[in-house]
């Protein structure tokens, strides 16, 4: 049977086995727990070429794959296994077999860890819940979904430019990893921002630090935006303010201190004076947010905090000088309701030499 048939047979599955998915989790809920066989199941149905992706990954952990048999040649050819589970997909009577001959194997085993690389699948997802395992991970295409949140211990959601064995490894043990092709994406756009915009005399900058009041994974903390007032301070010869739509804002308070110490305009504005208050300026300095869209729109500099979001996701000028750590799991904003980083927020962490090296050529 070829793919197209495969996923829309998976499709009419999915419609009646969603109960069934959440009976296997609820009843693993009570199995026994620290199983430390270090065992891991790795789920993924289609595509030969993925498991080449993910090799090294499979040698070097004690792994079970369950698959289709057109992949059986090309995984034994990684790694010989006699434990693989493979699925037999010649016609749709003997898909239901061997699937439902896969369930009852699965219910004799555990794992320390279940990897579903299925993003899409229904009958992946009742693979996934069937044994007994420590952790489930996966991989999915579905943003801010109930289902994945419930199922799965931690899952990524469609990673960009991201390959097989970097997801994989996240999945298993998640660290903070730089996506190299992403870096070198705004390394290029650093380059053409400095080459296109004249920062040798500026007077009036205006630092905006507020998002969206549901969005704070954004925010900078107060410490970041110390250091880059306080240097800037150093430098001299400019007028700085600092824009807050209320005083009610979460940073308000932090800031007002700040502005006291340093003697710097901390103004509320509405929304008119705020636009204004851009379109007057030779720098913004901000986070993703509006501040950042309306300096776009009025062709002002502006450097900008990107952390959780991306900076090509909107919209991205000449004007803007990313500040990025481009991590493998960027953006993850509007993407999750539990975050792979079990809400660390690495991709904020900047370092101070981070920052002084962002704001070097403003003079």
């Amino acid at each position: 049977m070829n793919s197209s048939k495969l996923i829309f047979i998976d499709w009419l599955a999915g419609l009646i086995t969603l109960p069934i998915i959440f009976i296997f989790k609820f009843i693993n809920l009570f199995k026994r727990k620290n199983n430390n066989n270090n065992n891991i199941l790795i789920i993924k149905f289609l595509g030969a070429g993925n498991f080449f992706a993910i090799e090294e990954f499979l040698r070097a952990h004690n792994c079970v794959v369950i698959t289709s048999n057109t992949n059986k040649d090309a995984l034994n050819f990684i790694r010989y296994n006699n434990k693989d589970i493979f699925i037999k997909t010649d016609n749709i009577f003997i898909l239901g077999y061997s699937s439902i001959s896969s369930i009852f194997k699965l219910l004799k085993m555990k794992f320390d860890h279940i990897i579903n690389m299925e993003s899409e699948s229904s009958f992946a997802k009742l693979v996934s819940c069937i044994p007994y395992s420590n952790t489930v991970s996966a991989i999915s295409n579905r943003n801010k979904s109930p289902i994945d949140y419930l199922l799965f211990n931690n899952y990524i959601v469609a990673p960009i430019l991201s390959n097989k064995n970097t997801i994989i490894n996240n999945l298993y043990n998640y660290k903070p990893m730089v996506n190299d092709l992403m870096e070198m994406i705004t390394i290029n756009q650093k380059i053409k921002f400095i080459n296109n915009t004249d920062l040798q005399i500026i007077n009036k900058i205006i630092i905006a630090p507020t998002c969206s009041s549901t969005d704070s994974l954004r925010r900078v903390e107060i410490r970041i935006w110390k250091k880059i007032i306080e240097t800037l301070l150093r430098r001299g010869g400019f007028s700085i303010d600092i824009l807050f739509p209320d005083t009610n804002d979460i940073q308000y308070d932090d800031f007002l201190l700040i502005s006291k110490e340093s003697k710097l305009n901390l103004i509320t504005t509405n929304y008119n004076e705020f636009c204004d208050k851009i379109k007057k300026c030779d720098l913004v300095i901000s986070v993703d947010s509006q501040a950042l869209h309306l300096a776009q729109h009025f062709n002002i500099p502006i450097i900008c905090f990107y952390g959780p979001t991306s900076p090509y996701g909107v919209r991205i000028t000449d004007a803007v000088y990313p500040i990025t750590k481009s991590l493998n799991c960027s953006p993850c904003t509007h993407k999750y309701l539990k975050l792979p980083c079990d809400q660390k927020v690495y991709c904020m962490n900047f370092t101070d030499e981070e920052i002084l090296h962002s704001i070097k050529f403003i003079s």
